[in-house]
C-alpha cells in the first residue's frame, strides 16, 4: 500500500502544531505501509524560505519529498498574513494530485494556513477510476453518539467509505487518528437505499451487499446533493447493468434455441453425400441414416437432413 502525507513543513527541527500531527502519523503508518511525505524545502513560517534542499531524503525510516517554495514573504507581514493562508507549494499539492490519481485515496482538511491529512485509504486497483464522492458521516455502534467524520468514494469498482474515529478523552493528545474505513463490491448485488438515519436527523444512504456487514452514511451539511448524485449514479449503473444482463439471456435463450432445432441442406450442383457430410462434421453413414438414403446418390435441389434437432 502506497500513502502519502502532504504537510507544509516537516522535519525533526520543525516544531507546529499541524507539522508535527503530520510527522507523527507518517512515522506511525510507515510501520504498516509504504508512506512518503510530500513537503516544501521551509523550515520557518514566517519567511517561507528555502532552508532545506530540494529532493528526497529520508527521516525517521519516513522518505520525504521536498519542493521548493516559488515565493518567500518578510517576517513583518508573517502576523497579517498567517490567518489567512500559507504559501503552500503549488507544485507540491500538483505532485500529490499524481500520486492520489493514479494509486491511493486520501482525505485532507483544508483549512486556514495548513493542509492536514485526516485519513487514508486502500490503493487502487489498475483501471479503478473514482466516479463519484460526498463528504459523509458514520456512527458506530461503540461510538453511536459521535460522528466518524470522512469521504464515501463510488469507483467503478467499489464502493469505498475513509473516515476518522473520533478521539477518545482517555487517549494521548500526541495519538495518531484511528482510521476507519469500509468498502462494498460495486456490482449489481449493492443496494443502496437512500433516507432518513439516526433518529431521522440526517440525509444519508444505507449500504448492503451479501457477505459484507453493512454501513449507514450522512451526509455533512451541505453535501447532500454530492450524495445523492453518488447514489444515483451507482443506481443507474447497476440498473444498466441489470438491463444488458437480461437482454444477453435472452440473446443466450435464442441462440440455445437456434443450436437445438434440425439444420437441414438444399444439394448444390457438385455436391456429393461425402462432401456433404465433411461440410457438416459429420459421415456419409449417419446422413443415410438421417434422410432414409438406400444409396450415395443425391440430387440438386434436394433437401438433406445434417444435423437432428435436440431435446
Amino acid at each position: 500500500m502506497k500513502l502519502a502525507v502532504v504537510v507544509q513543513r516537516y522535519g525533526q527541527g520543525v516544531h507546529g502544531g499541524t507539522e508535527l500531527h503530520a510527522r507523527y502519523i507518517a512515522e506511525h503508518l510507515a510501520q504498516h505501509a509504504d508512506v512518503e511525505v510530500l513537503t516544501t524545502c521551509a523550515s520557518d513560517d514566517r519567511t517561507w524560505a528555502n532552508e532545506y534542499k530540494a529532493g528526497v531524503e529520508t527521516i525517521n525510516g519516513v522518505r520525504v519529498r521536498r519542493f521548493r517554495v516559488s515565493r518567500s514573504r518578510k517576517a513583518a507581514a508573517s502576523a497579517q498574513l498567517a490567518p489567512i493562508s500559507s504559501p503552500f507549494i503549488v507544485t507540491a499539492t500538483q505532485a500529490f494530485g499524481a500520486v492520489l490519481t493514479s494509486s491511493v485515496l486520501a482525505v485532507f482538511e483544508i483549512s486556514a494556513g495548513c493542509c492536514v491529512p485526516v485519513s487514508f485509504g486502500a490503493p487502487l486497483t489498475y483501471g479503478e477510476k473514482v466516479q463519484r464522492k460526498a463528504k459523509v458521516f458514520m456512527r458506530r455502534p461503540s461510538e453511536y453518539y459521535r460522528g466518524a467524520n470522512g469521504m464515501l468514494y463510488a469507483t467503478n469498482e467499489r464502493l469505498i467509505y475513509i473516515g476518522v474515529a473520533p478521539g477518545s478523552k482517555f487517549e494521548s493528545e500526541d495519538a495518531p487518528p484511528v482510521i476507519v474505513t469500509q468498502e462494498f463490491p460495486n456490482d449489481t448485488l449493492l443496494s443502496m437505499r437512500p433516507g432518513r438515519l439516526y433518529f431521522l436527523t440526517a440525509h444519508g444512504v444505507r449500504v448492503s451487499h451479501p457477505g459484507v456487514p453493512p454501513g449507514e452514511f450522512a451526509a455533512v451539511g451541505t453535501q447532500v446533493p454530492a450524495l445523492d448524485s453518488l447514489v444515483d449514479y451507482v443506481n443507474a449503473v447497476h440498473e444498466n447493468q441489470r438491463k444488458d444482463a437480461a437482454a444477453e439471456r435472452k440473446l443466450l435463450a435464442a441462440v440455445d434455441a437456434l443450436i437445438k432445432e434440425p439444420l437441414y441442406y438444399k444439394v448444390k450442383r457438385g455436391d456429393a453425400l461425402f462432401s456433404i457430410a465433411r461440410k457438416f462434421d459429420t459421415t456419409p453413414d449417419q446422413l443415410r441414416q438421417w434422410n432414409q438414403l438406400e444409396g450415395d446418390r443425391v440430387k440438386i435441389g434436394q433437401r438433406l437432413l445434417v444435423k437432428p434437432g435436440k431435446k
